[in-house]
């Protein structure tokens, strides 16, 4: 988030409190997720972050998840790159297979086998077959065709799931972003990749601001006019970038200058408040303390003077919240939380 957040105006997240009650979940996972959002309070309050229950935006166009993937798995060129993005585990010891895609982080896929199928003999029960899975391993039976079947599933698997985010993005007006790189080159593939910058962003090795608190997010995204600078600066950063790797490594140079930027500026912000702004109202107050003796028009002289000499500092400090460097310089001189 703290990547990407800086490039939308709001970041829709899926409400994980709403998906854990519809999964019936226990009273454990339902308490994980309320913490987990009232972690990201600041940011929500501020409408900033947006918690949407996915599910429902899911089931509300069911159809269109349907034609979409229906229209993908009619696309070869589409079904035989993601098939060569899998990779298959077994048949283990147990006729069991798993399958995942390189570079994904969900876990994968399961296929148990079952080639030995009883009819049941109850008489109420006639005419049911009951499959017998996790059989011993046998290395004369063929698996082939049973891995490809599986491959099949997986595939339409793997499309179908990027279709139910995409569309689900449409019902919440957002973008579909994606911190796996293997969905980021299917996105890619199906022509539906969002954004350049921010997705770019998510693979920029940025130094600081992940590591900032929501509060922290939160207050920096209010910096309207350091945000806008940091967009234009990401935007002529990625005038050259053909792809996403160069746009990462675009953005993590940009993320370097600035953290440099930042910690130019955070000494500057010592010298200045010992220079521009100590000293200063030290001798206004020792104007103000000589000038009691003269009655209320040296006083008045004398705070006037204190406020004359910090007035400079508050313009650097107002031309200063205006470029991108401030966001970085907010986010590092907030501690961090321990963990």
């Amino acid at each position: 988030m703290g990547q990407t957040l800086l490039f939308a105006d709001h970041v829709c997240v899926p409400d994980r409190v709403f998906a854990a009650l519809i999964a019936d979940q226990d009273d454990d996972a339902v308490r994980d997720a309320i913490a987990e959002q009232r972690r990201l309070r600041p940011l929500i309050e501020a409408g900033i972050v947006v918690p949407v229950p996915e599910a429902l935006g899911i089931a509300a166009r069911a159809g269109a998840v349907d034609a979409m993937t229906q229209r993908d798995l009619r696309r070869r060129d589409l079904t035989d790159w993601v098939r060569s993005q899998l990779i298959v585990e077994g048949p283990t010891a147990r006729e069991a297979m798993f399958i995942s895609a390189i570079d994904d982080f969900d876990s994968p896929q399961m296929w148990l086998l079952s080639r030995r199928l009883v009819l049941d003999e109850q008489p109420d029960r006639r005419g049911v077959f009951t499959a017998r899975l996790l059989a011993a391993y046998d290395p004369a039976h063929d698996y082939e065709p049973w891995k490809q079947q599986n491959l099949d599933k997986a595939v339409g698997e793997y499309l179908r799931h990027a279709n139910e985010r995409l569309i689900a993005g449409k019902v919440f007006a957002a973008d579909y972003l994606t911190t796996s790189p293997f969905r980021a080159r299917l996105l890619a593939r199906k022509g539906a990749l969002p954004d350049q910058p921010i997705h770019s962003a998510v693979w920029a090795d940025i130094p600081i601001l992940p590591g900032a608190d929501p509060a922290t997010l939160a207050r920096a995204a209010a910096e309207e006019e350091a945000v806008e600078d940091l967009r234009q600066k990401v935007r002529n950063a990625l005038r050259g970038a053909r792809d996403l790797g160069t746009g990462a490594d675009v953005l993590t140079g940009l993320g370097d200058e600035l953290a440099h930027a930042s910690r130019k500026l955070q000494h500057a912000v010592r010298t200045e408040r010992r220079w521009k702004v100590i000293a200063p109202t030290l001798a206004g107050l020792g104007a103000i303390a000589l000038g009691a003796a003269g009655g209320t028009a040296a006083i008045v002289g004398g705070v006037l003077s204190a406020v004359g000499g910090l007035l400079p500092n508050l313009a650097d400090r107002a031309t200063r919240r205006r470029e991108a460097a401030y966001l970085f310089y907010l986010a590092n001189r907030t501690p961090r939380p321990r963990r």
